[in-house]
C-alpha cells in the first residue's frame, strides 16, 4: 500500500495527464485548405479560359493584305439584346459593320469584330488587346461602336455602359490618335432616330 501510494504521488497522483495534442489534425487542416484554394484557383482559370473561347466564337479578327502592324481597329456591333432589356433588334447593322471593315481593312487596319457582346466580355476584350498592346508599339486605335442608346448611354448585349468607359480603357494604349465613332439608334415612345 505505501508503494502504490509513493508511486500514486511520484505519477502525480490517481490523475491521469491529458493527453498531448496531435499537431497531425491541425497540419492535415492546412494542407485541405491549400488544396482547396488550388482547386479554386483552377476552376476560376479554367472559367475564363471557357470565357475567351465563347468570346472567340463571337468575334472575328480581320488582317489586312497590306496590314500596318500598329493601327487596330474595334467594331462592337450590338444587333440583338438580352431579352430582359426589351430592346428591338437593330436590322440593317450587320451592313454597316461589314462596309465599316472593309473600309479600314482597305487602310492596312487590323480589325476585331465584335458581335452581340456582353459587357463582361467587352471588358476582356480590351483588357487582353492592353495586354498584347504592351509588347508592340500601337500608333492609331479606331473604334467604332453600333448599337442602341440614349441620354450618353450605350448598350451592351446585356446591359448599359458609357463611352467614356471605353474610352478611359484605351487611354494608356498609345498616345497616338484614338478615333471613336458611335452609330446609336436613339430610342424614345414611338420614335426613332439615327444619330451619326
Amino acid at each position: 500500500m505505501k508503494n502504490r501510494g509513493f508511486l500514486a504521488f511520484f505519477r502525480g497522483g490517481d490523475q491521469e495527464r491529458p493527453p498531448e495534442p496531435n499537431p497531425e489534425p491541425q497540419h492535415e487542416a492546412i494542407m485541405e485548405e491549400e488544396e482547396r484554394e488550388q482547386a479554386i484557383l483552377k476552376l476560376q482559370r479554367l472559367q475564363k479560359e471557357l470565357e475567351r473561347e465563347a468570346r472567340m466564337k463571337k468575334s472575328t479578327t480581320i488582317r489586312s493584305s497590306r496590314p500596318i502592324p500598329d493601327r487596330f481597329a474595334f467594331i462592337l456591333n450590338q444587333a440583338s439584346f438580352d431579352p430582359r432589356l426589351e430592346m428591338n433588334p437593330r436590322q440593317g447593322t450587320d451592313k454597316d459593320r461589314d462596309y465599316l471593315a472593309t473600309l479600314l481593312k482597305s487602310d492596312g487596319f487590323q480589325i476585331r469584330l465584335c458581335n452581340d457582346f456582353t459587357l463582361k466580355e467587352i471588358d476582356d476584350e480590351i483588357e487582353e488587346f492592353c495586354h498584347h498592346c504592351q509588347d508592340i508599339r500601337v500608333q492609331c486605335i479606331f473604334v467604332a461602336i453600333l448599337t442602341h442608346g440614349d441620354h450618353h448611354k450605350l448598350y451592351a448585349y446585356d446591359q448599359t455602359f458609357m463611352l467614356k468607359e471605353i474610352q478611359t480603357r484605351f487611354a494608356s494604349v498609345t498616345e497616338g490618335p484614338k478615333f471613336y465613332v458611335v452609330q446609336v439608334k436613339k430610342l424614345f415612345i414611338w420614335k426613332t432616330f439615327d444619330i451619326v
